[in-house]
């Protein structure tokens, strides 16, 4: 398996502990690091961004596309929309198929290789954040013609309504704008399940689970016990300590979970959902509050 990973601008703590855990969970898998910046990482493989970017990913960058919209002044979203490219032109440039993909503050905690009835070869494999938006929480694709797909189908949709002035107003983010993808073109996906409907599957994490145990990026957890959470549409836990993890109402599967009593919990250093249907391993944890440290 190859794990293909993106980071722009200085390098942070925590995505040394993502790079690690894939090592410790998948030793015999391949990492890819694309980056603008130097890096050097042990049994990590660097690809510079200037090296690989195509001329339909220059062309993206030249629209800048979130200028005068309330995206501007954070680079990440518009960062978190190019990484899309970038993944298709490391992917044809170094001629890799059988990739998985998630962001930096992601740690894996299940070999590729026990995954791999989940995946579905000529669909974009890929979690679900909420009713309408996609996120990489995980995804896999098997073959680069796949991420070039997704590609066009991207472009097409910024060539289309990016120069319309409603934009301006209510632009698209990444995840929305392959959630709408997705409404319009589902047969080109296999949502990887993020609540389990039947005994012994492995289950997925978009962001839910590692929000209710570490909080968010804004409001980290902070002293209380893993098993305590707030649950609602809006985050109106404490500012200052002590606060909890957060299950935020408008992930999809959010409502199951919490109507169910699910718990997360860690067995042997790896996150467990329990139910009443019985306890399921999350391959996964998207780690909002970047305290990948405490979870690794």
């Amino acid at each position: 398996m190859n794990y293909l990973l993106l980071h722009f601008g200085k390098h942070p703590q925590y995505l040394d502990k993502c790079l690690k855990n894939i090592l410790k969970v998948d030793p015999e898998s391949q990492i890819y690091l694309c980056t603008d910046v130097y890096a050097k990482y042990e049994d990590v493989k660097i690809i510079h961004s200037e090296n690989i970017i195509s001329s339909q990913t220059r062309e993206i960058i030249s629209k800048n596309i979130y200028q005068d919209t309330s995206y501007e002044k954070n680079k990440l979203w518009e960062l978190a929309l190019l990484r899309i490219f970038y993944l298709r032109d490391m992917a044809q440039k170094l001629n890799l198929k059988n990739i998985i993909h998630f962001d930096s503050d992601v740690l894996t905690y299940i070999n590729s290789k026990d995954l791999e009835q989940y995946f579905e070869i000529e669909k974009i494999n890929i979690t679900r954040l909420k009713e309408k938006e996609l996120v990489f929480g995980y995804s896999y694709f098997h073959s680069p013609h796949l991420l070039e797909e997704l590609c066009e189908n991207v472009f097409n949709y910024l060539n289309k309504f990016s120069n319309k002035s409603i934009w301006k107003d209510d632009p698209k983010n990444e995840m929305e704008i392959l959630g709408e993808i997705y409404i319009k073109q589902p047969d080109m996906f296999n949502i990887l399940k993020s609540y389990p409907s039947t005994s012994n599957e492995i289950i997925f994490d978009p962001a839910m689970y590692g929000q209710i145990v570490g909080g968010t990026h804004s409001k980290p957890r902070r002293y209380l016990p893993m098993n305590f959470y707030k649950y609602g549409e809006n985050d109106n836990r404490k500012k200052n300590f002590p606060r909890g993890g957060w299950l935020d109402k408008n992930h999809y599967d959010s409502e199951k979970f919490y109507n169910t009593k699910g718990r997360v919990v860690f067995k042997n250093k790896k996150p467990i959902l329990k139910n009443n249907m019985g306890e399921f391993k999350i391959a996964n944890l998207h780690i909002h509050s970047k305290e990948l440290f405490k979870y690794v």
